[in-house]
């Protein structure tokens, strides 16, 4: 079943807003590992929503977020200044998530993260909205 672009970019942005649920339930029960890697899927997942158009396929974590802060931050500024940051830093994180033993986010670390991905996601949406991808529900 072909599926098309905006159904590709919706469905992005609806697993956005689940992988930030899910780092919100597992931050409440103290598993910071776990909910900083949802919270870290929810800020990919959104990027890859806004790049589904820009037919940027790649599995690589950095190489699709080095591509949405060089086209939507720096070049168009379409997003703030701050969204590369959290990028870079979530990517960051996620990468010692995976590849360091022992690994252990603070509290505070997690909640942070959790924070900027909500931003994000409501940053998403506004942009899903003015391109016509999502309807406006006010």
């Amino acid at each position: 079943m072909e599926h098309s672009m905006n159904d590709i970019s919706i469905y992005r942005y609806n697993s956005c807003g689940e992988t930030l649920h899910s780092a919100e339930i597992m931050h409440s029960k103290g598993r910071y590992v776990t909910s900083l890697d949802r919270s870290f899927f929810s800020l990919f997942n959104g990027v890859r929503a806004i790049i589904a158009f820009d037919g940027i396929e790649s599995i690589d974590h950095s190489e699709v977020t080095d591509y949405f802060i060089q086209n939507y931050v720096k070049e168009n500024e379409i997003f703030a200044d701050e969204t590369a940051k959290w990028l870079a830093e979530a990517v960051e994180s996620k990468e010692k998530e995976a590849w360091l033993d022992f690994y252990y986010p603070s509290e505070e670390e997690n909640m942070t993260q959790i924070k900027r991905a909500k931003a994000f996601k409501a940053e998403v949406q506004k942009y899903l909205i003015s391109k016509g991808i999502l309807e406006d529900k006010n």
